[in-house]
């Protein structure tokens, strides 16, 4: 649960992933999580809850999915992010 986490790490991470979407136009969490690695004792999923956050306050929406490269993570599905909310009428889970 992203509440759980210290606000400035979360503020951080959020300025993070809008920069990389301002620079890249989609992001997907591997390409993030390397670069800002989540203060102990959270689990590494928290950046899970960031993107939802994100996403539920209409500051980022999936536009795709792509399957995981990282070994560790045996081909997860992963969501590709765009900022800004989903166009009316769309959206994707």
């Amino acid at each position: 649960k992203v509440d759980v986490v210290d606000p400035e790490w979360k503020g951080k991470a959020i300025a993070l992933v809008l920069a990389a979407l301002q620079e890249r136009g989609q992001v997907i969490a591997d390409e993030i999580t390397p670069l800002f690695p989540v203060p102990e004792p959270c689990h590494p999923s928290t950046w899970s809850a960031v993107f939802a956050h994100m996403s539920r306050l209409g500051m980022i929406h999936c536009v795709d999915y792509k399957y995981s490269r990282k070994k560790t993570s045996h081909q997860a599905l992963l969501r590709v992010w765009a900022a800004g909310p989903a166009p009316d009428g769309e959206w994707m889970p």
